[in-house]
């Protein structure tokens, strides 16, 4: 898949996840998937280059600063742990679906402690909640999106 397709489709799904993240759409028992890191490291495990992953991050960091600058801090935790995430997958087992939820797993883990080093709340109840919670939907996401990516390489454009 060219680097312009990926673009057509993924940030339009950026942008549905964003906004039915920050709805508050999925949110059980007060949890709220974090879709923005499933996203993310879909990206990640997709196959793109580096330059792709970095434009995606920036585009996405840049309309955060400007248009939602209060979620700046967290979507900049998720870029790092993605960052991360491009580096170290090449020290994982080699099976993308698996390598997908533990980086899932680690994530979601990572992101709570970052947030709590940087804003000195821990949401130490609802860490278990959400690494389920992101498994989950990780689960359903990876393969939907892997069925539409099949069915966008189809079509020439």
């Amino acid at each position: 898949m060219t680097d312009t397709k990926k673009i057509v489709f993924l940030l339009p799904v950026l942008c549905l996840l964003f906004i039915i993240q920050k709805s508050g759409f999925l949110v059980v028992s007060g949890v709220n998937p974090n879709l923005l890191l499933i996203f993310f490291v879909f990206v990640v495990f997709l196959g793109v280059r580096l330059r792709f992953l970095v434009m995606l991050i920036f585009l996405f960091l840049t309309l955060t600063f400007f248009w939602l600058p209060f979620w700046f801090l967290p979507n900049l935790i998720l870029a790092i742990i993605a960052a991360t995430a491009y580096f170290s997958k090449i020290y994982l087992t080699g099976n993308k679906f698996g390598d997908f939820l533990t980086v899932i797993f680690a994530g979601t883990v990572i992101f709570y402690l970052a947030q709590a080093l940087f804003t000195k709340r821990i949401f130490a109840g609802l860490i278990f909640e959400e690494v389920v919670y992101n498994l989950l939907l990780g689960f359903v996401l990876w393969f939907f999106l892997n069925f539409l990516i099949e069915r966008l390489e189809k079509i020439r454009f």
